[in-house]
């Protein structure tokens, strides 16, 4: 069963317009919510229905299709009302994650990183590493790294 398309996005570019509106990577949008990219997709959306265009690149075909599809047919593309229920949505998740992730004080629950608390201990030179002391008063070159 598929859900209910609510707002279709007319776009030349998914990925960023997900995370543009959404805040999320282009498989992690709402069910509700259809990427429109290809002109067949665009043919398909009913009249009356909410749309918003996000345009990223040079001007396309798919972007000269909506502006003639936009003005024969009547779409809902009112700013206001699809960024209310975007920012609605996006509400809801960040609390849903603050909820699943972090104790009431917002700290979070677990410790994520499984870094350890200090680097190991590194020999100061070629020498030292093989076991072999430097001689009496000359002191060892530093150890040379490709990001020094």
């Amino acid at each position: 069963m598929t859900p209910d398309i609510r707002l279709y996005v007319v776009t030349d570019n998914p990925q960023l317009a997900a995370v543009e509106l959404f805040a999320v990577d282009l498989p992690f949008i709402p069910a509700w919510v259809k990427m429109v990219t290809a002109h067949a997709d665009l043919m398909a959306i009913p009249t009356g229905a909410r749309v918003m265009p996000s345009w990223h690149g040079k001007r396309s075909l798919l972007e000269d299709l909506w502006t003639e599809e936009r003005v024969t047919r009547r779409f809902r593309d009112g700013w206001d009302e699809n960024r209310a229920e975007i920012a609605g949505w996006r509400a809801r998740r960040h609390a849903h994650f603050l909820a699943t992730c972090c104790d009431q004080s917002g700290a979070p629950v677990a410790q994520v990183s499984s870094r350890p608390a200090a680097p190991p201990a590194v020999a100061e030179s070629a020498s030292q590493t093989a076991g072999q002391t430097p001689e009496p008063g000359k002191t060892p070159a530093p150890r040379k790294t490709r990001w020094t």
